[in-house]
């Protein structure tokens, strides 16, 4: 039973294709099996769907090869030495192309790919 409980909408989620994107905040959340994660969240600039948004929930172990260290290699665009530190809070409000493919159960988008977005 909920006692006082308040929510908030959240914007829709996006469809599948291709858009610009601003990642506007990473939260440490409760993932599968009540272990630490990272969901990730873009909102998208552009067209018909602009300001829904698009997430991607990671793990907490930077390590190339996870999903954590392949999404970070593609934020920004280069290969992450081993021992090196990045500064994600770098991230937050920069524009990305993001590539959206269609979830395996039909409902929604899953992000495929990301990178900086061309400054053409």
């Amino acid at each position: 039973m909920l006692n006082g409980e308040t929510f908030v909408m959240a914007a829709p989620l996006a469809s599948p294709g291709s858009k610009l994107g601003a990642l506007r905040q990473i939260e440490a959340i409760d993932g599968l099996f009540g272990k630490p994660a990272y969901r990730w969240v873009w909102e998208v600039l552009d067209g018909e769907e602009a300001g829904r948004e698009v997430a991607k929930t990671t793990g907490t172990e930077l390590r190339r090869g996870n999903s954590f260290g392949n999404l970070v290699e593609q934020l920004f665009d280069r290969e992450i030495a081993p021992g090196e530190s990045v500064d994600i809070s770098k991230l937050i409000d920069q524009p990305y192309d993001l590539l959206l493919v269609a979830g395996r159960d039909g409902s929604g988008a899953v992000l495929q790919s990301v990178k900086p977005a061309s400054t053409d």
